[in-house]
């Protein structure tokens, strides 16, 4: 029993973090500026992320929202959003890069590892050991960040 009552509170810790006024300041600033360096094509983007601490680093993943269909033939079908993400801003925010790599999965094997694509960077904010994952989709269980209408208006979700 102290054994999972030590897991629950691991867990009950680590999902805090993803509320906004338990992670660090300069977490919220870091994912603040770095939303403003994705280029949604054609369409409208809302970025969405998640933020936990893994052992002895923070993972701060980062994406364009899903745009969701209400009302039609379509209603409840999603819709990724195509974006360019400009990363010299987010190595210029980083002290030190220690690895750089991408992650790329058929849709297949993304519905399977519960992960998207996505390219990585580990490294440092300062003294801070973070991961930084920039995601081509949304993370699977991730909400959408809009709806569309069928009258062509859309709304953050």
């Amino acid at each position: 029993m102290p054994v999972q009552h030590l897991i629950d509170l691991v867990e009950s810790t680590r999902s805090a973090c993803d509320q906004k006024g338990v992670r660090p300041e300069w977490i919220t600033k870091f994912i603040d500026d770095m939303a403003e360096h994705f280029e949604p094509l054609g369409d409208v983007g809302r970025v969405g992320f998640e933020c936990s601490f893994d052992d002895d680093h923070w993972v701060i993943s980062l994406y364009l929202g899903n745009t969701e269909v209400v009302g039609g033939p379509d209603d409840g079908q999603t819709r990724h959003t195509d974006f360019q993400f400009d990363f010299q801003p987010l190595f210029g925010r980083l002290t030190q890069v220690d690895r750089f790599f991408l992650t790329a999965l058929s849709d297949d094997s993304a519905s399977r590892e519960s992960v998207a694509s996505a390219i990585t960077i580990e490294g440092r904010i300062e003294d801070n050991l973070v991961r930084v994952d920039v995601h081509a989709v949304p993370p699977p269980g991730a909400g959408p960040g809009f709806r569309e209408f069928l009258d062509g208006r859309t709304e953050p979700a």
